[in-house]
């Protein structure tokens, strides 16, 4: 019999092989739907799916979701998705070609595996190629820091540092938290970007690849420490790879969310470009030297 802690609200995907499985919605957290493995459900093969495609917020048992300038679009009970709407209980959600239903009431019939969060789309894609996945990248920390120590972590950040306690509140609410072993590269150079991440715990290095096979150590990152800010902000692919020294613990912001604050707060905006005018001019100082 399953647990009464399982029951509760859900995405269930209704159609394809994986029709059926639950997303669960964790009440004052947001998750986001896409093909990229920085999306917390993640369909890698389902081409018509946006790299982060949907944003799912379930705060006071409302549950609101915003398009996140996906290419194929997402319609609700066939109605085009335009910014945010908040949905009912039965309400038909379509991102690309995957089809969801909106279910306030949802109980599993049996625990989730992880597998299930990253439902195969062909057979070559077996249950231990997605263990290896999971196990590579980095997972969402159900049980990780607090809605109040991550905005008290976040309050001594520099890019976050003039930000009120509602306004710090509000980007923590925004974050999905993970944790990679020592080794594994949480980013790389020359991929896609759309996240900013915050070091809460552990130690990271940053590094780049120059012309002849050299790589230039760029600096060494721990707690309060941050990066992607730059392919955020010109959409460029990301200009350094960041590896993991020791276990680390980020905290992600995504694209939308960082964008929402600089088109909200001037001094926020100003802030960011003096972060980014001192970095730019030491990695020139150390490619120069």
């Amino acid at each position: 019999m399953t647990g009464a802690a399982d029951a509760g609200p859900a995405l269930i995907l209704t159609n394809g092989k994986s029709a059926g499985r639950r997303v669960p919605l964790p009440e004052g957290r947001a998750i986001v739907i896409g093909r990229s493995l920085e999306a917390d459900v993640t369909f890698p093969d389902e081409p018509s799916l946006s790299r982060l495609h949907l944003h799912v917020d379930h705060v006071d048992e409302r549950c609101t979701v915003t398009d996140l300038g996906s290419a194929n679009g997402t319609r609700i009970n066939g109605d085009p998705l335009e910014g945010s709407r908040e949905v009912q209980s039965g309400d038909e959600i379509i991102c690309g070609d995957l089809a969801f239903r909106f279910d306030a009431l949802s109980q599993p019939s049996s625990p989730l595996r992880p597998e299930q969060m990253l439902p195969p789309s062909s057979v070559s894609q077996t249950v231990p190629d997605v263990r290896r996945m999971l196990r590579a990248t980095a997972q969402q920390d159900n049980g990780g820091a607090s809605l109040e120590s991550l905005s008290e972590a976040l309050s001594a950040v520099p890019l976050f540092r003039r930000l009120s306690g509602e306004e710090l509140a509000a980007v923590a609410r925004a974050m999905t938290q993970r944790r990679y072993e020592a080794g594994v590269n949480i980013v790389t150079q020359g991929e896609d970007g759309h996240c900013l991440y915050v070091v809460l715990d552990g130690r990271a290095v940053v590094e780049r690849a120059g012309g002849h096979g050299e790589t230039h150590v760029l600096a060494r990152l721990g707690p309060g420490g941050f990066f992607g800010e730059m392919t955020l902000l010109d959409g460029q692919p990301r200009s350094a790879t960041v590896r993991a020294e020791t276990r680390v613990h980020c905290a992600l912001l995504p694209r939308w969310a960082l964008e929402g604050l600089i088109r909200a707060d001037f001094a926020m905006a100003m802030q960011l470009l003096a972060v980014l005018s001192i970095r730019l001019r030491s990695v020139e100082r150390l490619l120069t030297a």
